[in-house]
């Protein structure tokens, strides 16, 4: 879900950060919307769910000035993981623990450092959710995988570990709408789509928890955007 507007500027798409809503109006907008080439393969297959990094964009693009929603990194980690547990049991497995079960030791023991390697090598997906579900064994869908997992890797992944050039935050939407309608004029209207429902779990948000999910999701980059 990234795209070039008005050939002028590159909408950068981190997964749980308003992508669906903000994608969706910009494809219904007015405004001069080209597709990366991935991107719009999934829109014939009806699926918006497609995220691209930084320096891949500017590729396809050429270099232009970035926009892009930022947001708590806990917040959205937690609300990544929420919505792992979702597109799994929507796409018919079952998981070892419901996520009303799920507490601080299951994250220590079962989301580790190996756990976050694999994802940002973008590797062997198929690994990491056989410890979430309760038949290892089962057939899985490859393409069940990477549209839940990439939701806890890094917002700097996808921005190549470099600020966008615009940046809001995702309490403040409003402020990305009037953005838009001042650069290019015109109405340009956001609703709030695809939100995850909170569903109350175990899992206790103390510094212990903090800590080891900073040190494993997000301590791991260089300036040269490389995991230590």
């Amino acid at each position: 879900m990234s795209l070039l507007i008005n050939d002028d500027l590159i909408w950068i798409s981190i997964p749980k950060c308003a992508s669906v809503s903000i994608e969706t109006a910009l494809l219904h907008s007015k405004l001069d919307i080209k597709l990366h080439p991935e991107y719009r393969y999934n829109l014939e297959k009806k699926n918006l769910n497609n995220h691209i990094q930084r320096d891949i964009l500017f590729y396809e693009f050429g270099i232009h000035p970035t926009i892009c929603i930022k947001r708590n990194w806990l917040d959205r980690w937690v609300s990544g993981l929420e919505y792992i547990w979702q597109n799994s049991t929507r796409n018919g497995y079952s998981l070892s623990v419901q996520w009303e079960e799920i507490d601080n030791n299951f994250i220590y023991n079962t989301i580790d450092i190996n756990f976050a390697k694999t994802l940002y090598f973008r590797d062997n997906f198929n690994d990491n959710f056989r410890k979430l579900i309760n038949n290892p064994t089962i057939e899985i869908n490859k393409n069940d995988i990477p549209s839940g997992f990439v939701t806890l890797l890094s917002q700097n992944y996808w921005k190549e570990n470099k600020p966008c050039t615009y940046e809001f935050d995702i309490k403040e939407l409003h402020k990305f709408e009037e953005f838009i309608q001042k650069r290019y004029g015109g109405s340009f209207n956001l609703e709030h789509l695809n939100i995850t429902p909170k569903i109350k779990n175990k899992i206790e948000i103390n510094d212990e928890l903090k800590n080891y999910l900073w040190n494993v999701f997000e301590k791991p980059f260089e300036k040269r955007n490389q995991l230590i």
